[in-house]
């Protein structure tokens, strides 16, 4: 993948992150927020912590990340979360990793490492561009996700130590204040200058909405199941079986460098 491979708001959140500018990104699924963060990679070292609020997404984060190259030699993240644990005191270029890892880590308390090993991960982390992926999913986790997280980024952002939320459905409102109350950068695509982003735009291009509908009982004409054994539908049944019911709404797209 080359350098130059990245549409508008990539660039403009890689010179953001070039510049060690924390950044509140907001852009939907599918647009390479992954790349948008990580591009310069291909260019020079840079040392990440990626996390993510569940550990099953982290196998995608790992696979969008390697296929980036720096002279020809595919970057290598490792994995670090209750499960698997790939990183030696998260020393390696690239971590993906989980919020409780983050959230234990920043004062010394790691999980999954030996506790003398404290120092060293809260070191890492503080050396380390803090990504904080799917930012809207804390809300889920518990009460107290969301402001534990936001503590960590005002302690980061005091420090002008370089951090970045993603986010895809994040309000504008709260983003804005978000962004105001923690001194982030916001990148919010679709507004602005970026209300006509190349990826955007391809994006709504091969949108497709497919819908199809059955028929309930249809195969239990004459009150006989498909098989040829005897149906009674109760009152309840027939009314459901006379009713027709959406079944499918998909959306494809085609494939993407998002996380």
């Amino acid at each position: 993948m080359s350098t130059y491979d990245l549409t508008e708001y990539q660039e403009e959140v890689q010179k953001l992150v070039m510049q060690g500018k924390s950044v509140l990104l907001v852009a939907p699924a599918g647009l390479g927020k992954t790349l948008a963060v990580t591009a310069d990679l291909q260019r020079q070292p840079a040392k990440i912590v990626y996390a993510v609020p569940l550990r099953s997404l982290g196998i995608g984060i790992r696979n969008a990340v390697r296929e980036l190259r720096r002279n020809g030699v595919p970057i290598d993240p490792k994995i670090h979360h209750g499960d698997t644990q790939e990183s030696v005191l998260f020393g390696e270029e690239v971590v993906v990793t989980t919020y409780d890892q983050v959230v234990c880590g920043v004062p010394g308390l790691p999980l999954s490492l030996p506790l003398k090993a404290g120092h060293a991960v809260a070191g890492a982390l503080l050396m380390s561009r803090l990504i904080l992926d799917e930012a809207h999913l804390a809300w889920g986790i518990s009460d107290q996700a969301l402001p534990i997280l936001l503590g960590i980024v005002d302690f980061r952002t005091k420090l002008n130590l370089p951090t970045i939320l993603l986010t895809a459905t994040l309000p504008e409102p709260i983003a804005e204040r978000i962004a105001s109350q923690f001194g982030l950068k916001v990148v919010f695509v679709g507004k602005g200058d970026l209300d006509k982003d190349k990826g955007l735009l391809l994006r709504e291009k091969n949108r497709h909405v497919e819908i199809k509908t059955i028929r309930l009982g249809a195969a239990k004409e004459e009150g006989k199941s498909s098989t040829g054994a005897s149906w009674t539908p109760s009152c309840a049944q027939r009314t459901t079986s006379e009713s027709t019911l959406r079944t499918r709404s998909s959306v494809c797209n085609k494939p993407s460098t998002d996380s």
